[in-house]
C-alpha cells in the first residue's frame, strides 16, 4: 500500500522547496567561502578558502542546535505556505531524523549529555519544543519520534512513519530531517579528516545544511487532499562490515535493497530515475557505479536509466539528504521533468552500513 506526499516545505541553499528544485534543475549554485574556517593546501603558505553552501538568511549567526532549530522552523513556514494545511495545528506525529550531535561534534547544552544512551531523544526534544515554541503551536511529546546518524536516518524515519499509516495508528503524520555540516567545529573536524572537497583534495564534498518536512497521508486517507505524489516502496539494508570488507561487491546491499522496494512498488522498471546521495567521494561513486551495473545486468533500466545529483546544488545535507532527494524527485514529477514517472531515491551512509532505498511515483502513474 501506498502512503500519500500530501506537502512539502523545505529550507535550502537554494531556498524553499519550489525554487530550491527548480534552481537545481538549472544547474544554480550558490557555493560560497566559510566566512568562519579556512583550509591550508599542502605546500601553500597562504590559507585557501573553505568552499561550503549555507542557508542565507536562515541560519547566519546560529551554532549548534539554534542551527538546526532556525533550519526547520524556516522548512515548516515553508510547507505551511504551499498548502493550506489544517494540520499544524494538529496533534499528528512527527519522525524526525537528525544527526548523531556526539560523533559529530556539534555543540550543544550540556544537561543533553547528562543522559548520554538517551541523547538522541534529548536533543530531538530540545530542537522540536523550540521549532513549535517558534511557530506558535503546541504539541504532544508522546507522538514524537527520534532517528539518528548518517544519510540513511531519514530512510529511517520515513519506513516508521510508512509503518504506521498503513496500519492505520494515525491520519497523517510529518516526517522531516534537519542537518548542518558548516557549524565551524564539524567544518573543522571533517577538514582534520580528510573529508572535504579542497584544493588537494578533488575527492571529498562541499558541506551544506538543509531541513526538509514532508506531511504523509495514510494510503486512502478522507482528507480530500491530492497527492503530490505516492511512496511506493522503501527498503532498508545494512552493508556487512566483516574482517573481509571486499567479499561483498560494492553496490550489491543498495540494489538488493531497490530490487526488493521495485517489487513491493510493482512499477515498470524498464526507464527509471535515480536520485543518488553521491555528493563527490571516491567510495560514493564506486558504490554508484556498482549499484548501475547491477542493475543493468539485471534489465533494470534498459530503456533509460537517468541520474540526478542533488548534492550538486545542495552539498552535502548529512541525515538531511535522503529528505531533500525525496522533494527533488516530487518536484521532477510534478513538473514532468522526470524522464520516468517513477523514480528511485537511493540513500546510503559512508560513515556507516546503513542503506535505503525509496520508490516515489506519480499518483496515477502513466504507461511508459
Amino acid at each position: 500500500m501506498s502512503s500519500r506526499i500530501i506537502a512539502l516545505g523545505m529550507s535550502s541553499p537554494l531556498g524553499g522547496v519550489v525554487q530550491a528544485c527548480a534552481a537545481h534543475r538549472a544547474g544554480i549554485s550558490r557555493v560560497a567561502p566559510s566566512r568562519e574556517v579556512v583550509c591550508r593546501a599542502r605546500g601553500e603558505a597562504e590559507p585557501q578558502p573553505l568552499p561550503v553552501l549555507e542557508v542565507p538568511g536562515v541560519s547566519f549567526g546560529f551554532r549548534g542546535v539554534g542551527r538546526l532549530v532556525a533550519l526547520l522552523c524556516d522548512a515548516f513556514q515553508d510547507l505551511s505556505s504551499t498548502a493550506a494545511l489544517p494540520w499544524l495545528a494538529s496533534e499528528l506525529p512527527v519522525f524526525l531524523a537528525l544527526p548523531d550531535p556526539m560523533a559529530r561534534g556539534i555543540p550543544v547544552e550540556p544537561e543533553l549529555w547528562q543522559d548520554v544512551p538517551g541523547k538522541r531523544s534529548a536533543l530531538g526534544q530540545r530542537v522540536l519544543e523550540q521549532v513549535f515554541e517558534n511557530l506558535g503551536l503546541r504539541k504532544g511529546r508522546q507522538s514524537w519520534h527520534f532517528f539518528g546518524g548518517g544519510h540513511a536516518a531519514f530512510g529511517h524515519a520515513l519506513e516508521a512513519a510508512h509503518r504506521g499509516l498503513r496500519q492505520r495508528d494515525f491520519p497523517a503524520c510529518f516526517v522531516a530531517a534537519a542537518d548542518s555540516l558548516v557549524i565551524p567545529e564539524v567544518l573543522e573536524a571533517m577538514l582534520a579528516e580528510g573529508w572535504l572537497k579542497t584544493a588537494d583534495n578533488p575527492v571529498g564534498f562541499v558541506p551544506g545544511e538543509a531541513a526538509v518536512v514532508a506531511c504523509l497521508g495514510a494510503p486512502r486517507g478522507g482528507d480530500g487532499q491530492v497527492p503530490l505524489a505516492l511512496i511506493r516502496g522503501l527498503r532498508l539494508g545494512y552493508e556487512p562490515r566483516g574482517e573481509e570488507p571486499d567479499s561483498t561487491p560494492i553496490g550489491q546491499v543498495l540494489a538488493r535493497c531497490l530490487l526488493e522496494a521495485l517489487e513491493e512498488a510493482e512499477v515498470p522498471t524498464d526507464r527509471l530515475l535515480l536520485v543518488s546521495d553521491h555528493d563527490g567521494e571516491q567510495r560514493r561513486a564506486m558504490e554508484l557505479g556498482g549499484l548501475q551495473l547491477q542493475l543493468r545486468g539485471r534489465g533494470i533500466g534498459g530503456g533509460g536509466l537517468s541520474v540526478w545529483h542533488p548534492a550538486m546544488g545542495f552539498g552535502n545535507t548529512g541525515a538531511a539528504s535522503g529528505a531533500v532527494g525525496l522533494c527533488v524527485a516530487v518536484r521532477g514529477i510534478q513538473r514532468h521533468q522526470a524522464p520516468a514517472s517513477s523514480t528511485l531515491a537511493v540513500l546510503s551512509a559512508a560513515d556507516g552500513p546503513e542503506r535505503a532505498a525509496l520508490i516515489v511515483s506519480a499518483p496515477s502513474a502513466p504507461p511508459f
